[in-house]
């Protein structure tokens, strides 16, 4: 098992791949706030009376808002604090009440963030795209059981490179994931399939796709020799698709991939996440598979509470609770 600050280092990083902002709120807001000058223009215009107690009340509300709005997206400091020092002051009553000075403070508030957000960029997801974007299920519903955290950063790396059209890079990471399914085959006790250079075993970590396919084709040719039964026609089937699934992606995929021998389209992407989903499927889900160590809801699960000796009484528990007694015997 992985130590107690390794697992959360790593499920830091697994969240800072989910991070998304709602880029929405700022927006609306940011509207609300230029109305809101464009009527405090107009009332100096036409009035010499102060702010009410209910539109200073409703400013701070809309600066409250925007604050968290800008602290989310990381806006530079300076423009944050000003935000923040406008709004504590109006949220408290003790702004100027005037409508020209107001007009002007979040006039200059709204300039620096658009030009803050001038010089970023939003990428704006269809729904089709939406749905592969930090989809932690893009590969089945049992996968994040069933494979460690790493395998499940390269699923959500596939899912939104292709949300964000990188689609020779969807396909990368789909051959790192259906890597973790291949190791994961091979390490299969039950079906006990080794990696053997010159006649000396050696780590699954080191072998290539071609050895892992050439030792599941002499585990097939073994299994062939045994007497006909339900359990060998399993193993032959289960066998036969994996190194099925592992020849077609070496040569499709892996191969023209790593040579950089071409780029990838749309639908090949997809392809390859439905290729690659049936293949860590049919590995995960087999029978014989076991769900990961540093599996994702293993890690974020909460400790097993220590089984007690013997249920305490009531009496027992509220002597646990209260202080000890003084002790008044002389040293």
């Amino acid at each position: 098992m992985l130590s107690a600050a390794c697992a959360m280092q790593k499920i830091d990083e697994f969240e800072e791949l989910m991070k998304e902002y709602n880029v929405s709120k700022l927006a609306l807001i940011l509207g609300v706030l230029e109305a809101e000058c464009k009527d405090l223009q107009l009332a100096d215009a036409i009035s010499s009376e102060g702010m009410s107690d209910e539109q200073m009340t409703r400013v701070g509300k809309m600066l409250n808002i925007l604050h968290e709005s800008c602290k989310e997206l990381g806006i530079e400091r300076g423009i944050l604090q000003q935000v923040n020092t406008l709004r504590i002051e109006y949220q408290s009553g003790a702004g100027d009440r005037r409508h020209s000075i107001l007009n002007a403070k979040a006039r200059t508030v709204l300039n620096g963030i658009e030009e803050v957000l001038y010089a970023r960029k939003f990428l704006l997801l269809s729904e089709e795209e939406a749905g592969f974007y930090a989809n932690g299920k893009l590969f089945g519903d049992s996968f994040q059981k069933r494979y460690s955290i790493a395998a499940s950063r390269e699923a959500l790396c596939a899912g939104n490179c292709y949300a964000a059209s990188q689609y020779t890079a969807c396909v990368f990471h789909c051959m790192r994931v259906a890597e973790y399914a291949l190791r994961k085959l091979a390490a299969n006790r039950t079906l006990r399939i080794k990696l053997t250079k010159k006649g000396k075993p050696y780590p699954i970590e080191y072998g290539t796709w071609q050895d892992v396919i050439t030792a599941i084709q002499n585990k097939i040719k073994k299994i062939r020799m045994r007497p006909l039964g339900p359990k060998r026609e399993a193993e032959l089937q289960f066998l036969s698709n994996a190194a099925d699934h592992c020849e077609y992606m070496k040569d499709l995929w892996r191969n023209e991939l790593s040579h950089t021998r071409r780029w990838y389209k749309k639908e090949e992407a997809l392809g390859a996440i439905n290729r690659v989903k049936d293949f860590v499927r049919a590995v995960g889900e087999h029978h014989s598979s076991p769900v990961a160590e540093d599996s994702l809801p293993l890690l974020l699960a909460p400790p097993p509470t220590p089984p007690s000796a013997s249920p305490l009484s009531n009496l027992e528990m509220l002597a646990r609770l209260l202080p000890p007694k003084p002790d008044n015997t002389s040293i």
